[in-house]
């Protein structure tokens, strides 16, 4: 069943309805119930204040006036909404239109609520009485029913319906005006979008003046748009440069191809021609190789594909394999990892990340001349070292060489793709890591640099944060 989107006017409104029944129902209901209370003390005081009159007539003419006083504001409605019982010392009723004393309560008290009746057979009310103990065991009690208490009930309500209706209206009207501004601002937004959408890759969302949240957001579209523009750039490279090298290769093996078919050369010729294509395959299968093991990198592992464990460990084992490939190149390969370095990491895609290095050192150091291997722990954590006495780097085009396919002009007279150090990049990012040239003098040192230390989170996510809590 599809799901109707609803506008964010309606959204909003609905969020907010009941809020605005709450605003509006507390305030209202602590006003009731403080005037409940300030008229339940007026009732008191008036009630007080007859109990006290009734009380002095008795203490100055004796019980019988106080009979007649009763019976006279009874008769003549003077005592209002106000109930009386007055007994003798044998507890019959003197004078009054209550029929029995409150239950469970003693003669004289100041002011409780109690249930009483007004004639033998009615059903009891709730009334707020007050009374006193009268010398000669006499007692008199004065009441008031609560629902005479003259609580202005019907004019709080009118009030808070008021208030409500009020209040019901502002919430639509603040739904009306946050739905214009959000669609005020993320026009900028849904253009970008759509022109991107219609191919225009180049455009980006506008900041300078959106609120923070917006910018935020927006600041943080055109920085993936930036990465998703950078990353179609170099895939159109990377493609090109694979085109290039594999119709380059492909060429040389057809051609070799044809001429060992065509037969006209000796065996010798046809096997030169055939170690020549061989060699042509093995190129290409290469370059698939570590395009291959760069995209795996890049795409990451699963957590139980990366272990603990020892990195002086790791490059000793590389740098055995490797001490004889150097020496066949008429060279030294010195390892140096004397104490355990715990890392964690995927050793595999490490122990290949290395080896490249290795092989690059080896390629373009100069006979006699010494590579050093080396592991040790540095001031930001763990890092892999891997230094000759080659050639170098320029200082301005260390960035630029760890990109797939390039290759310095010095590199292209030997054998290569041009994709080892990409390799060695994806994988040092895959472990929280970077890969870091600088000079030897002379050569090149090559580290991979671990960061133990938790990094700091990107200011744009930081920044989000501060506006979502604010």
């Amino acid at each position: 069943m599809a799901i109707r989107p609803q506008s964010a006017t309606l959204q909003i409104a609905r969020a907010l309805i009941p809020l605005s029944i709450i605003a509006t129902l507390i305030p209202f209901g602590v006003l009731y119930y403080d005037l409940s209370k300030l008229h339940e003390q007026q009732v008191s005081r008036e009630v007080g204040g007859e109990l006290a009159a009734l009380k002095s007539v008795y203490e100055s003419e004796g019980p019988a006036a106080v009979e007649a006083m009763i019976r006279n504001r009874l008769a003549s409605s003077s005592s209002g909404r106000m109930l009386y019982l007055f007994e003798d010392g044998y507890r019959y009723r003197v004078a009054g239109n209550l029929t029995t004393w409150p239950a469970r309560s003693a003669s004289g008290f100041s002011w409780e609520v109690v249930p009483l009746s007004r004639s033998t057979f009615a059903e009891p009310e709730i009334m707020g009485a007050t009374a006193t103990e009268l010398p000669g065991r006499y007692r008199l009690l004065v009441a008031v029913p609560r629902d005479e208490w003259g609580i202005p009930s019907a004019l709080v309500i009118k009030a808070a319906v008021l208030a409500f209706i009020i209040a019901l209206a502002l919430t639509i009207v603040a739904g009306f005006r946050v739905s214009h501004f959000l669609r005020r601002h993320m026009s900028s937004i849904v253009e970008t979008a759509e022109d991107i959408l219609g191919g225009d890759m180049s455009r980006r969302v506008k900041v300078s003046y959106l609120p923070v949240e917006f910018s935020v957001v927006s600041a943080s579209l055109n920085a993936m748009l930036s990465r998703i523009e950078d990353s179609m750039t170099t895939m159109r490279a990377v493609t090109d440069s694979i085109a290039h090298d594999f119709r380059s290769s492909l060429t040389r093996l057809g051609a070799r191809l044809e001429m060992a078919s065509g037969g006209k050369g000796g065996e010798q010729e046809l096997r030169t021609a055939m170690r020549d294509a061989a060699s042509e395959v093995d190129t290409m299968l290469h370059i698939l190789n570590s395009l291959l093991e760069i995209a795996r990198a890049e795409a990451g592992v699963s957590g139980d594909q990366m272990v603990d464990m020892d990195l002086a460990t790791l490059i000793s084992d590389v740098g055995d394999l490797y001490v004889p490939v150097a020496e066949e190149s008429g060279l030294r390969l010195n390892v140096h990892a004397a104490e355990p370095i715990q890392v964690r990491a995927h050793p595999e895609l490490l122990a290949q990340a290395i080896a490249n290095l290795i092989d690059n050192a080896i390629k373009y150091s100069p006979r006699g001349s010494a590579i050093e291997l080396r592991a040790s722990l540095g001031p930001l954590g763990p890092l892999i070292e891997v230094s000759d006495r080659g050639p170098g780097i320029p200082a301005e085009a260390r960035e630029r060489v760890i990109h797939r396919f390039v290759r310095l002009d010095a590199a292209r007279k030997s054998p290569g793709s041009g994709l080892g150090l990409s390799l060695v990049a994806a994988v040092a990012k895959l472990h929280g890591a970077f890969l870091k040239l600088h000079d030897n003098l002379p050569g090149l040192t090559a580290v991979i640099q671990f960061v133990s230390k938790p990094r700091r989170k990107p200011p744009l996510s930081f920044l989000f944060k501060r506006s979502a809590e604010r």
